[in-house]
């Protein structure tokens, strides 16, 4: 007996070889279609992010102080050799200024790198990796781009400087469904364990 509704022949499939493993998406490898952020396998604890962030944070500032700190002994050691009048001076020689000001410049871009190159390179920072967390890309599960790394750390020190904002994106992942602070929403980002 005949069907009278013939099923439609399937397609070929465009793949060859066998199907790729399980990626870090319920779905399997490949990545949601754009603007779909699903939900990543286990999202990192709030407490957990805190700790890191902590530890993060005294990194950063003894990593800026020390790039600050040789600065300005390099500045003294100028102005003593090169500039002895400016020894016992209020002042300082234009070349300590402009040594001093290279250094609150590459303490600043320190600052930086250590937020974002990281993140980039291995999805986590120092206080990440002690607490077993890290940073992916919504839509890929693999760590963030450059781009989307600094833009996350921007994100952050933007709402940083008002301290409610501050404290409004660091309290975001309590009650956010998907656990996500708000400068990670902005980036397309999750805190994951792993």
């Amino acid at each position: 007996m005949t069907h009278p509704h013939p099923s439609p022949a399937q397609p070929p499939s465009p793949y060859l070889g066998p199907p790729p493993p399980p990626g870090p998406f319920p779905h399997g490898a490949y990545p949601p279609p754009p603007g779909v952020f699903p939900q990543p396998p286990e999202v990192a604890s709030w407490g957990r992010r805190v700790a890191a962030f902590l530890i993060d944070s005294v990194l950063a500032q003894v990593l800026t102080f020390g790039v600050i700190l040789i600065g300005t002994l390099v500045a003294a050691l100028v102005d003593n050799i090169a500039y002895p009048e400016y020894i016992h001076s209020d002042t300082m020689s234009p070349a300590a200024i402009t040594i001093v000001l290279t250094a609150l410049f590459a303490a600043f871009a320190t600052a930086i790198a250590y937020w974002s190159l990281p993140h980039a390179k291995w999805g986590k920072t120092i206080g990440k990796w002690m607490l077993g967390i890290r940073v992916i890309a919504a839509n890929t599960g693999t760590p963030p781009s450059v781009g989307r790394a600094l833009g996350r750390y921007f994100f952050f020190a933007l709402l940083s400087f008002p301290m409610i904002t501050f404290f409004v994106d660091c309290l975001w992942p309590l009650w956010d469904s998907r656990g996500q602070s708000l400068h990670d929403k902005v980036a397309g980002t999750y805190v994951i364990r792993g």
